[in-house]
């Protein structure tokens, strides 16, 4: 990469604590507690200092959708929101307490972190189509809004291949990320003719000054 290439510069947020307790809930639709919003106020203040967003990308799910408008309103900012960026689709697992779906399905969770890659949510999706759906909906994104700076607000499991897509990492390193509540990082992604090569600026820590 060469610092006159265009570069696409995409800064991500996950989604703050939501009502609701301990729960899987990759598609379940819940409110962010006040908690969680003021989590995502602080993170998008700290992502705001380097400069401004052309636009911002979200997740259609509320705990991410509704900061979003928020954010977009008083930025004056366009915002798209995309279904793919949604996250999981955990099946079975939709609205039940962690705690009990480890001592029920404790192998099947456990595939969860130790390979991604043949995990099969019961009911859901499988990590593979996880991966496919966010892999498209960012080469769609980059295609309309390349050499843009953009903000999504979506989930760790979307967040966690965002970051491995890009970075060209395989889908079995996935679960290696942290992505805790209002997890902040920067993306750039370098066009070099026909090539784009990813770029991680920093990520779960303070922008770079």
């Amino acid at each position: 990469m060469h610092s006159g290439d265009p570069v696409t510069t995409i800064d991500l947020i996950r989604h703050g604590e939501c009502e609701g307790g301990d729960i899987f809930r990759g598609s379940t639709d819940v409110a962010l507690s006040p908690t969680g919003w003021n989590t995502m106020e602080a993170a998008a203040e700290r992502l705001s200092r380097g400069g401004g967003w052309d636009g911002i990308v979200a997740s259609p799910l509320q705990r991410c959708r509704r900061f979003a408008e928020h954010l977009a309103a008083r930025h004056a900012l366009p915002l798209e929101i995309v279904a793919d960026l949604r996250e999981m689709d955990y099946g079975e697992w939709e609205g039940q307490d962690v705690t009990k779906v480890w001592r029920e399905d404790a192998e099947r969770v456990r595939r969860l972190f130790t390979d991604p890659a043949g995990f099969i949510s019961p009911g859901g999706e499988t990590m593979v189509g996880f991966q496919a759906r966010v892999a498209a909906a960012l080469r769609d994104i980059i295609a309309r809004q390349r050499e843009r700076r953009l903000l999504f607000v979506t989930h760790g499991g979307t967040i966690r291949l965002l970051l491995s897509t890009v970075l060209d990492m395989p889908l079995g390193r996935c679960a290696s990320w942290h992505v805790p509540y209002g997890c902040v990082s920067r993306l750039r992604i370098y066009h070099e003719g026909a090539t784009d090569r990813g770029h991680l600026v920093f990520h779960n820590g303070p922008p770079p000054e």
